[in-house]
């Protein structure tokens, strides 16, 4: 396997709106609105392989988002200046910044619809939500939430929203993606340090006292839908840490005060809890729960909370998040970040550089407390498809001819098998070709409109990507009267 990357982008006449679509990003806090921390690539531990470093002056760095060929990523600091930075995913350089100066914090950002997201706060009055243009920086608005000397986790986008933890006594937000405006406002105990988990019906935040529990609230409207108690919460300050994390079965988990629990969401009731000395936050992947006990690596039946099997570091203590493959796991201890082979059970390939841990179009990115960046390369392929809407005008009958840019941001060769079209509207060349590391291909792509109006077609991009074997570009092109 090898490292590879496919941006799909096509251009009919003058009109076009992209959006893009891609499983293997990084967008937000533990990867998606879930926050299960699950990245479905298959891994060859002997192609990891060092990409870059990038030196960010020092202070500790926030958990990194990974997008379109970006990573963005934050200091944590203390007022003073503290900046958001844009690297390019190939070798590490700065794209663009922005400094924030005599801030309280400035916390880790989330990418969606072509913008980053991060929140700033400074107390109530002087705390933002704010949104950039993610390949320039051009600023896209700035809006106010109610606050006080408050951290939190990056924000959590679904549907064309962007749900956080904000309020001068606690609460949860909905804001607009795009024109940054106020959707709802709830009030909840006053915590910080979480975002909140997302599906399709709901909104889910664990709080504690003054009264602990699971809150649920109706995604669009912010309606309280129910809320389930914790009656074993052990108070160990006013900063939550983990989210929720969402199994797409019904079921949620949190890892809070040492206790790991899975909260049954049809039920509206614990399923159960495990008692012990659980940090940081899990990750699910199929029936296993992933969580750290005691500095140890170890995996629980998702149904049962049966533990099956563990793994521990000598001379090293871990913490942190969990990310997961489908063949391997990561995660970071006090003095380096592990691979486990989830197959062997053991722990088969270190980097000696601790830090939060995300995985984005091939590269494993590690964010230090030291204000370095280390970027892994995986050694897997992976592609991404810009989805262009086309609307242009072309006489009936006569063929318009433009380009499909396909290009490979990977370090190694990626072969495209076919390019094929849903309608012979749209002709395109369907050989397979191989594109060059960090190369690109341009593919004649000929619409000739047959009636009067709007004409729509598919086209496919098939590849050797172990996990996504073929990746579609929607068209529309418009024919109008000779």
């Amino acid at each position: 396997m090898t490292i590879a990357r496919v941006v799909v982008s096509l251009a009919f006449l003058a009109c076009i709106a992209r959006e893009t679509w891609a499983s293997d990003q990084w967008p937000m806090f533990q990867q998606n609105a879930s926050h299960n921390g699950f990245m479905p690539v298959p891994l060859d531990p002997s192609r990891f392989h060092s990409l870059w470093d990038a030196d960010l002056g020092g202070a500790s760095l926030n958990p990194v988002t990974g997008a379109d060929g970006l990573v963005f990523v934050t200091q944590r600091g203390y007022f003073g200046v503290q900046s958001l930075f844009t690297l390019n995913a190939r070798n590490g350089s700065v794209r663009w910044s922005v400094d924030y100066e005599g801030v309280f914090s400035v916390n880790p950002p989330s990418y969606g619809f072509g913008n980053v997201y991060i929140q700033t706060c400074n107390n109530a009055g002087d705390t933002y939500l704010r949104s950039y243009r993610a390949r320039d920086g051009r600023f896209r608005f700035r809006t106010l939430h109610g606050a006080q000397w408050e951290r939190y986790s990056a924000p959590t986008i679904f549907d064309g929203a962007v749900y956080v933890d904000g309020g001068e006594y606690g609460g949860m937000y909905s804001f607009d993606a795009v024109s940054g405006s106020e959707g709802w406002y709830v009030g909840l105990p006053q915590y910080d340090g979480w975002t909140p988990a997302v599906d399709a019906g709901h909104t889910y935040a664990y709080l504690g006292e003054y009264a602990p529990g699971l809150y649920v609230f109706d995604r669009i409207s912010g309606t309280p839908a129910y809320t389930i108690v914790d009656p074993n919460f052990r108070w160990d300050g006013w900063t939550m840490g983990p989210a929720p994390v969402l199994d797409g079965q019904g079921g949620a988990f949190t890892i809070h005060d040492g206790r790991l629990t899975k909260w049954d969401l049809k039920g509206q009731a614990i399923a159960w809890q495990l008692f012990s000395t659980f940090s940081g936050e899990p990750a699910v992947h199929g029936g296993v729960v992933y969580a750290i006990d005691a500095g140890t690596f170890a995996a629980y039946d998702r149904k049962t909370g049966e533990r099956q099997w563990a793994v521990e570091i000598p001379n090293d203590n871990l913490g942190g998040n969990i990310v997961v493959t489908q063949t391997h796991a990561f995660v970071s201890g006090a003095k380096a970040v592990y691979c486990i082979d989830l197959d062997a059970k053991s722990s088969i390939w270190s980097w000696p550089s601790p830090g939060a841990l995300a995985i984005a179009e091939g590269t494993l990115y590690i964010a230090g407390v030291d204000g370095v960046v280390h970027a892994i390369g995986l050694g897997v392929q992976d592609i991404s498809v810009p989805v262009s809407f086309a609307e242009g005008r072309s006489r009936l009958g006569i063929p318009v001819t433009r380009s499909l840019t396909i290009r490979n941001f990977g370090d190694h060769p990626l072969q495209i098998t076919s390019v094929t079209s849903s309608s012979t509207l749209f002709e395109v060349p369907t050989k397979g070709f191989t594109i060059a590391a960090h190369g690109q291909k341009a593919v004649p792509v000929t619409f000739t409109p047959a009636a009067v109006g709007k004409t729509g077609a598919t086209l496919t991009v098939a590849s050797d990507d172990p996990n996504e074997s073929s990746v579609t570009t929607h068209l529309t092109g418009k024919g109008i009267a000779p």
